[in-house]
C-alpha cells in the first residue's frame, strides 16, 4: 500500500457500522457511540474481535453488560447522586488536576454530556471537595 493511499474498508467493517447504527436506532438513542460498535462486534461471532473476545470471557455476559449500563440512567447523561457538574471545556486541565488531588486508590470517573460533564468520586462526600480542590491547583498554576 502506497503511503499517499488510505487502506479501504472491508465488507465486514461497513457491516458493522451499519449494525452500530441499527442498534443504536432499535434502541431509540440519538447517536452511535463506540459502545454500540462493540456491542455489534460482540454480536458477529465470527468477526476477528469477537473471536478474541471469546477466547477471554463469556460473550453473552459482556452483551448483557453492555446492554444494562447502556440502559442505566448514568448512560442517558443523568448523573449519580453524588456527581458535580462541570463544563467539558474544563476536563483538559480538571483530569490532571483530580489526578493529583483524589485521594490515592480512591477511583473517580467522567460522563460526557454535550458541552457540560458530571464527575464523580468514589468515596462518598468527596466529589465536591475534589473538584474544588482540583480547581483551586488549577488557578495557583495559572
Amino acid at each position: 500500500m502506497s503511503e499517499d493511499k488510505e487502506p479501504a474498508p472491508t465488507p465486514r467493517y461497513r457491516r458493522l457500522l451499519e449494525s452500530a447504527a441499527r442498534l443504536a436506532r432499535e434502541m431509540e438513542h440519538p447517536r452511535v457511540g463506540a459502545e454500540h460498535l462493540l456491542l455489534a462486534m460482540v454480536k458477529d461471532r465470527d468477526a476477528v474481535p469477537a473471536q478474541v473476545l471469546a477466547g477471554m470471557t463469556n460473550l453473552d455476559q459482556v452483551e448483557a453488560r453492555l446492554r444494562e449500563v447502556m440502559a442505566s440512567d448514568s448512560y442517558a447523561g443523568e448523573p449519580p447522586a453524588r456527581a458535580e457538574w462541570v463544563l467539558a471545556c474544563e476536563l483538559p486541565g480538571l483530569l490532571p488536576a483530580l489526578a493529583k488531588t483524589v485521594p490515592a486508590g480512591v477511583k473517580y470517573g467522567v460522563n460526557v454530556v454535550g458541552d457540560r460533564a458530571w464527575v464523580i468520586v468514589d468515596k462518598p462526600g468527596d466529589t465536591r471537595a475534589s473538584v474544588t480542590a482540583a480547581r483551586a491547583l488549577l488557578n495557583g498554576a495559572r
